[in-house]
């Protein structure tokens, strides 16, 4: 069984880490599921809403963390695993952090073009359009280690990317469309999510 299930000081570290990564978004994600961010939408925009992928990004997890608990899918070093997967976990979340600090009030749970939106090019956004999305997609990868188990780390990350990668086409449709020339050229010299490579 996973440690994060078995031993004491393991699941202390990992649920508030846990705990960590939920606070940091969970506001977020209520205004997004509820509908209550495309208040801020411009009226042109026609808001483009994503409470299907947040509903798959919450089932994912919740199956990873029963899937943790299948002993046969365990893998060996556990402790190695555990403290690997939360410090993956932790810069994760120092990157989400930054980036949620660095956007401001653009920085919402759903896809909104805002009233005097413009491009962000400082912090983190300077070398890539997403940290944001790159920040949760390492903090999941990092759950799924920590649990040192091999089909949970398979849902941590599989789940994550497919969600992310596909809200990206979205978000960056929306942003050509209504930010023109100025987002084509950030997009022109930036990456979306690991620098120079995508």
């Amino acid at each position: 069984m996973s440690l994060v299930y078995s031993n004491t000081a393991a699941a202390l570290s990992f649920w508030l880490t846990y705990l960590a990564l939920t606070i940091l978004d969970a506001r977020l994600i209520l205004d997004s599921m509820s509908g209550k961010v495309g208040q801020a939408a411009v009226p042109e925009q026609g808001f483009v809403h994503r409470p299907r992928r947040m509903a798959v990004l919450l089932v994912g997890e919740v199956v990873g963390l029963v899937a943790a608990a299948v002993g046969a899918t365990m893998l060996p070093w556990r402790w190695a695993l555990l403290a690997a997967g939360l410090a993956l976990a932790w810069a994760g979340f120092a990157l989400r952090l930054i980036a949620k600090r660095t956007l401001g009030r653009f920085f919402v749970g759903a896809v909104v073009i805002q009233a005097q939106h413009q491009v962000v090019t400082s912090g983190p956004y300077a070398v890539i359009r997403h940290p944001g999305y790159a920040g949760s997609i390492l903090s999941l990868i990092g759950i799924g280690i920590a649990t040192g188990n091999a089909l949970a780390a398979a849902i941590y990350i599989a789940v994550p990317l497919w969600v992310f990668v596909s809200t990206i086409t979205v978000e960056e449709d929306a942003l050509v469309a209504h930010l023109g020339a100025p987002y084509r050229e950030y997009c022109a010299r930036t990456s979306r999510l690991i620098p120079t490579l995508w």
